[in-house]
C-alpha cells in the first residue's frame, strides 16, 4: 500500500522544487502531471483547471496504490463506503466515497512487467468525475526509471536523498507524506483508513486525531476532526501535509536556503516547519515533527 496525495496547482514547479528540497526523487516530470517519490509515499502534481471547482489550483485529492485494487472493495463496503470500479484503460481502479462525502481513489501499484507507467493524468478523486488517471509503479529495485527521471537516479527504490542524481545537497531523510482528512465525521473516516489497509498508528484521547501507515516506506495519512465552531468548513476535504525525522531548525535552515520561507513554530504536541502553501491565499503547509511526547495520546503502533 502507498499514500499518493494529488495536488492540483497552477505552481508545479514551485511545488516540485519544494518536493526535491524535501529529499524527494522526480519520478515523472511533465507540464500536467508530475510523481515525486518521498522517503515514505509519494505526492503528485496534475494541472489545474480554473473551469472546474473541484480542481482548482489548490485542492488536494486523497489517493492509495496497491497491488490489488479489487481485495480492498469489500472490505471498504463492509465500513460503509460506496465504491464502484472506473474504467479508464489503465488497468483496476476504484472510486470510494465515504459517508461525510469524501471520496478517494484506489488505483494499482505497480504493472505486470514492474515497469514506470505513472504518466498521463492521475488518480485521484477527479478520476471519478471523468479524468483519465495514469497508473503508478511499486517501488521496486528491479524498476525502469521514467524517462523523465534524472540521469543515474533510481527513483523507484532510492530513499537516501544524497544518493540520487536530482538530490538538493543537504535535503533532509526521512520525510514521509501526512494527507489529512479534514472531517466532521471522524468514525466514517477511521473505518475507511482502516479499510482501504492502513494501521492505526497514533490517536488523541479527545477523538479529535487519529493518524496510519502504510507500512515501511508506504506512506501516512490521517484523520482530523473539523472544527464545529467554524460551520463554514464543515464539509471534508484533504489538505497536503508531511511529517520528517529530524531537527526543525535545521530542516528550517535547508529550507530557507533553497528559496522557501519556512519558520518553527512550536505547538503542544510536537515542533512543526511551516512554509507559505505555493497555491497563495494565505496558506500554508505544515511539516510535522515525528511525535515523541504523548501526553494527551495514545500510541496503536509503530
Amino acid at each position: 500500500m502507498l499514500v499518493r496525495p494529488i495536488r492540483y496547482t497552477d505552481n508545479a514547479e514551485t511545488h516540485g522544487r519544494l518536493l526535491l528540497a524535501l529529499g524527494a526523487t522526480a519520478l515523472e516530470q511533465s507540464p500536467d502531471w508530475s510523481v515525486f517519490q518521498l522517503a515514505a509515499g509519494r505526492v503528485a502534481l496534475h494541472r489545474a483547471d480554473s473551469n472546474d471547482p473541484a480542481l482548482r489550483s489548490g485542492v488536494t485529492d486523497l489517493g492509495f496504490l496497491t497491488p490489488d485494487p479489487a481485495a480492498v472493495a469489500d472490505p471498504l463496503r463492509q465500513a460503509g463506503l460506496t465504491v464502484r470500479p472506473l474504467d479508464m484503460g489503465i488497468g483496476p481502479l476504484l472510486a470510494a466515497q465515504a459517508a461525510d462525502g469524501l471520496t478517494f481513489t484506489v488505483g494499482q501499484l505497480d504493472g505486470p512487467s514492474g515497469t514506470n507507467t505513472d504518466t498521463g493524468s492521475g488518480t485521484g478523486s477527479a478520476a471519478a468525475r471523468g479524468a483519465a488517471p495514469g497508473a503508478d509503479p511499486a517501488p521496486s529495485a528491479d524498476a525502469a526509471p521514467s524517462a523523465d527521471a534524472a540521469p543515474g537516479a533510481d527513483p523507484a527504490s532510492s530513499t537516501d536523498p544524497a544518493s540520487r542524481a536530482d538530490a538538493v545537497p543537504g535535503a533532509p531523510g526521512g520525510v514521509s507524506v501526512l494527507p489529512l482528512w479534514m472531517t466532521p465525521d471522524m468514525p466514517a473516516a477511521v473505518a475507511a483508513l482502516e479499510a482501504v489497509g492502513l494501521r492505526e498508528r497514533l490517536a488523541s484521547n479527545n477523538g479529535s486525531w487519529v493518524d496510519f501507515s502504510a507500512g515501511d516506506a508506504g506512506g501516512l495519512a490521517a484523520a482530523h476532526l473539523l472544527d464545529a465552531d467554524r460551520p463554514q468548513r464543515l464539509n471534508p476535504y484533504v489538505t497536503l501535509s508531511f511529517e520528517f525525522d529530524g531537527d526543525p531548525d535545521v530542516l528550517a535552515d535547508h529550507l530557507q536556503r533553497n528559496g522557501f520561507d519556512a519558520s518553527v513554530l512550536d505547538e503542544n504536541y510536537t515542533r512543526v516547519v511551516i512554509v507559505p502553501d505555493p497555491d497563495g491565499a494565505g496558506q500554508q503547509i505544515w511539516l510535522n515533527q515525528a511525535q515523541q511526547d504523548l501526553y494527551g495520546y495514545q500510541r496503536r503502533s509503530g
